[in-house]
């Protein structure tokens, strides 16, 4: 689905300046009106990442467990890594493998099993 809002995302932006181009060359300005709408497009992909970069800093470290007990930080504690990923456990005895693209996943018979995923802006979300 990503995929396709991207490419939907990237034909918008070409019609945009395909179409600042033939109002430029009516009005006289034919470089002129692309650039603008070029900049205005840089500006919008910029603020859009900047707020994306934003609240990634501030999403919660940690959801809920698998339990629905633990939640936060301080109910989970750090046991190590494996490889490139952060195991831990919560309270209730469950363990967790968190890759550094923000997915948890649940240890379970020496398996790391889909748990939950960052979205773009911050929340968990259970992977699908």
């Amino acid at each position: 689905m990503g995929d396709v809002i991207r490419l939907i995302v990237l034909l918008w932006s070409a019609a945009v300046v395909v179409v600042a181009a033939f109002f430029g060359m009516e009005k006289g300005h034919a470089i002129l009106y692309p650039s603008v709408a070029i900049l205005a497009i840089l500006l919008s992909y910029g603020t859009y990442y900047g707020i994306a970069l934003l609240t990634s800093l501030c999403r919660p470290p940690f959801p809920r467990c698998k339990t629905g007990k633990c939640a936060g930080v301080g109910y989970y504690r750090y046991l190590g890594t494996e490889g490139d990923l952060k195991k831990y456990q919560c309270e209730c005895g469950v363990e967790y493998l968190l890759s550094r693209h923000g997915e948890l996943k649940v240890v379970e018979q020496g398996k790391g099993v889909p748990f939950m995923c960052h979205s773009r802006f911050g929340r968990w979300r259970p992977c699908s």
